[in-house]
């Protein structure tokens, strides 16, 4: 779709699609925005306007793009299942509620807001942000117990890198860091 009505901010990128008339296009590109795995997790931002969902089911088919695989990902396991059968969009709003998207701002604010996001995962440090998105990702699909023994891993990996003293001495030093992603 053209217009823009939904975005995800990247590593200081930004995309947008869906439309004012709604669209599995624009429900899909939310769902989506943290598909790559070498990628932060990407903020979702939308217009007020875009209506989300998957009507392909009302045509006796089934989302072809993705959507049966990242819906349920990305909102509660119930409500991704309804949308899928039923076909209903959501509004801008309901996405919101159900963590489809992070925020809904104006239009006019659409990219700029998607932009700020982007920016703000820009000052953390990037082996952290890939590290946090490894153990969150990775343990869903583990038992609680294995997913924290992860995140233990994970974190004493970190804490040995080049950007883990950078930050530490930059906190203290009241300063920004300067990551180098080692």
């Amino acid at each position: 779709a053209a217009d823009a009505g939904a975005a995800g901010a990247g590593a200081g990128a930004a995309a947008g699609a869906g439309s004012g008339s709604g669209s599995a296009a624009a429900a899909s590109l939310a769902a989506r925005c943290h598909s790559r795995p070498a990628q932060p997790e990407s903020p979702r931002v939308s217009s007020p306007a875009p209506q989300f969902g998957f009507g392909e089911v009302l045509l006796g088919l089934l989302p072809g793009g993705g959507g049966t695989q990242r819906l349920p990902r990305t909102i509660p396991l119930g409500h991704a299942l309804w949308m899928l059968y039923s076909g209903e969009r959501i509004d801008a709003d309901e996405a919101l509620r159900l963590g489809l998207v992070n925020k809904v701002v104006s239009f006019e604010s659409l990219m700029p807001t998607a932009k700020a996001m982007a920016e703000k995962l820009l000052t953390a440090g990037p082996l952290a942000i890939r590290a946090i998105k490894q153990a969150a990702v990775q343990g869903l699909s583990m038992p609680l117990e294995d997913g924290l023994r992860l995140e233990q891993h994970l974190f004493r990996l970190l804490a040995s890198t080049e950007d883990s003293i950078e930050g530490t001495r930059a906190f203290a030093e009241k300063r920004q860091p300067e990551w180098k992603g080692r």
